[in-house]
């Protein structure tokens, strides 16, 4: 069996090494991969993440909430690293802008999705704010029956 290997680095050099399979990459900078794959941090999970902190005009597109509407649950998932901090706020706002819960996450727990009960809030409209001391992103969540 052959694998190919087509890797771009942004910056600093790039050392590889390899025995066949597992491939060890190791940069100081980012690393693109032209598949697709941009994983590579392991968190212990089988699941690896880029430990590069992307853009923060990007940083939106790197946070998936949901589902939404949600019943009882809704889950926050990084694609990437947002900040350098590794300390985020959850803040959840009712329709009449009264705070209702908070979390206090750590930023690679959102790696595989932070999952947040919600089961005893009423239906409705609610902002959901992720924050650090970089970050400030709001998301508006519906809560149904």
């Amino acid at each position: 069996m052959t694998i190919a290997y087509s890797i771009g680095v942004m910056g600093d050099n790039l050392k590889i090494t390899t025995n066949s399979n597992p491939l060890n990459l190791s940069n100081s900078n980012c690393l693109q991969i032209s598949n697709g794959i941009s994983k590579y941090f392991q968190n212990n999970t089988g699941t690896f993440v880029n430990d590069c902190v992307v853009n923060l005009d990007y940083t939106k597109l790197s946070i998936q909430v949901g589902p939404n509407p949600f019943i009882n649950t809704v889950t926050v998932t990084f694609k990437t690293k947002i900040d350098n901090d590794m300390f985020f706020k959850v803040s959840i706002y009712n329709n009449t802008g009264q705070l209702v819960k908070i979390y206090n996450v750590l930023q690679n727990l959102f790696y595989t999705g932070y999952k947040m009960q919600l089961i005893d809030l009423p239906v409705g409209i609610y902002i959901l704010q992720i924050n650090s001391s970089k970050v400030n992103e709001i998301f508006k969540i519906l809560k149904n029956e």
